[in-house]
C-alpha cells in the first residue's frame, strides 16, 4: 500500500512540475494592432495542463489581425482546447482565437457586448457555442470556417451580424434554402433566389445582417417591419429592389439604408 501511495504522489508531483502557466496582457489599446501595446486591463492566462485559456479583467480585449495572427497565444493555437471569457470583459477582439483548430469549448460571460470580426475563424473542432445575453453585435466572419459548429444559441440582444459570420458551419449548411434567421436577425438568403421574388420579413426582427441579400437579383419587393433598427452594409446590394430606387437617400423600412448615387 505504501508503494502505491508513493507512486501516486510522484505522479502528482511530476504533473505539477511539467505544468506551464503563461500570462499576457491583452487589454484594448486602440483600433489598429501593431501601433500600440496591449494594456493590462485585460489579461490572458493559459494553463497547459488542461489547455484552458482564460481571458479576465475589465473592459475590451485588444484587436489582432496582422497575418497570420499576432495574438500572443497563437503559437499554442492548436493546443488550446477551452476558452473562458470571464465576467468583466466586454468584447472579444478581432482575430482573437482565429485558427485555434483544437478549440472544443467556449464560455462567454454576460458582460461581453461584442464579438469582433474573425474572432473564432477556423476553429474547426468547435461544435457548439452559447452567446451571452448582453452581446449586441457579431462581426464579419466571426465563426466562419468552424466546420463542426452545429449548435449556436443567439440571444435576442443581438441586433447586428456581419457578413459570412457563420459561413461554412454545419449549422448554416443544415438550414433550408430561403431566408435564414439567426436569433432576431435576418442573417442571409440561402440558395438561388427566383426571379420576381417578394420577401416579407418576420415581425419582431431586430436587424438585417450585412450582405443578407447580396446580389439577389430576383428580389423585387421587400416588406420590413418597424422592429428592424439595424441594417448592415451591402444588405441589398445588387438587388432589383435597390436598383429601382431613385438616387438619393434610400430607406428600408424605418432605417436609412444608404445614399444612392453621387452626392
Amino acid at each position: 500500500m505504501k508503494r502505491i501511495f508513493t507512486l501516486i504522489v510522484f505522479a502528482a508531483l511530476s504533473t505539477t512540475a511539467f505544468a506551464e502557466i503563461h500570462t499576457w496582457d491583452c487589454g484594448y489599446c486602440g483600433e489598429w494592432p501593431g501601433h500600440c501595446t496591449p494594456t493590462n486591463s485585460v489579461t490572458a492566462t493559459l494553463n497547459t495542463v488542461d489547455s484552458t485559456l482564460t481571458i479576465a479583467g475589465t473592459g475590451a480585449m485588444a484587436n489582432y489581425f496582422l497575418y497570420p495572427n499576432d495574438a500572443p497565444w497563437y503559437s499554442y493555437s492548436t493546443a488550446i482546447k477551452t476558452v473562458v471569457i470571464d465576467n468583466g470583459v466586454t468584447s472579444i477582439g478581432y482575430w482573437a482565437f482565429r485558427g485555434c483548430s483544437g478549440l472544443t469549448s467556449v464560455t462567454i460571460s454576460n458582460s461581453v457586448t461584442s464579438i469582433e470580426q474573425q474572432a473564432f475563424y477556423g476553429c474547426s473542432d468547435l461544435t457548439s457555442v452559447s452567446i451571452g445575453n448582453s452581446v449586441t453585435s457579431i462581426g464579419e466572419s466571426a465563426f466562419s470556417g468552424c466546420s463542426s459548429l452545429i449548435s449556436i444559441t443567439i440571444p435576442n440582444s443581438v441586433t447586428s451580424i456581419g457578413s459570412s459570420a457563420f459561413y461554412g458551419t454545419t449549422w448554416y449548411n443544415n438550414q433550408p434554402d430561403g431566408v435564414v434567421y439567426a436569433g432576431k436577425v435576418l442573417y442571409q438568403y440561402k440558395g438561388t433566389m427566383p426571379a420576381n421574388t417578394s420577401i416579407t420579413i418576420e415581425e419582431g426582427t431586430l436587424g438585417i445582417a450585412s450582405a443578407a441579400f447580396y446580389v439577389c437579383e430576383g428580389l423585387t419587393s421587400v416588406t420590413i417591419p418597424n422592429s428592424v433598427t439595424s441594417i448592415g452594409s451591402s444588405a441589398f446590394y445588387g438587388t432589383t429592389w435597390y436598383n429601382n430606387q431613385p438616387d438619393g437617400v434610400v430607406y428600408a423600412g424605418k432605417v436609412l439604408y444608404q445614399y444612392k448615387g453621387t452626392m
